[in-house]
Parts: structure tokens; sequence; C-alpha cells
């Protein structure tokens, strides 16, 4: 598979709320423990699309990536289940 092949696929990969900096938005971390000194990179998100049961710091999350990296849903994760999916 190739680079653009690649972006153009539907990724769901593992993150983690690391804080709510600004008002209506959750910092998050990208497939915390591995890179920027195991925390991953980090994105900010919207508040309205994390699950309510999930918005606080440490809180395992699902995130689904479209293409170009853009965040599609956001659902809690259970701390046994650790199979991302790529579809």
């Amino acid at each position: 598979m190739g680079p653009q092949e690649n972006l153009s696929r539907i990724h769901r990969i593992h993150g983690q709320v690391f804080a709510r900096l600004v008002e209506d938005e959750l910092k998050i971390s990208l497939l915390p423990g591995s890179g920027m000194a195991s925390q991953g990179p980090l994105r900010d998100v919207p508040i309205e699309m994390v699950p309510i049961d999930s918005r606080l710091p440490n809180s395992l999350l699902w995130v689904t990536l479209g293409p170009g990296s853009e965040i599609l849903q956001v659902e809690h994760r259970d701390a046994d289940d650790a199979t991302p999916m790529s579809f």
C-alpha cells in the first residue's frame, strides 16, 4: 500500500484525554505511549465529540481518523479493549 492509499483510509486508534485547557475543547493524546516523550501527539477536539463519561483526564478513548487525519468520531474505550482497527 502506497502513502496516498493510506491517507484515504479510515483508522481507529487509541487515544487518551490529556486535559481541558479551553472551555469547549479537550486536548487528547493520540496513540499514547508512542513518541513525544511517550505522550503521543496532542490534538484539540470539541468537547461535544467526547462521551460525557470519558471527559476526565486519563480517560481511554477510541478515536476514528478519516482522510487527512480528520477526527471523525471519539468513543469510550475500556482498559481491556486494546485492538485498533483500520477499514
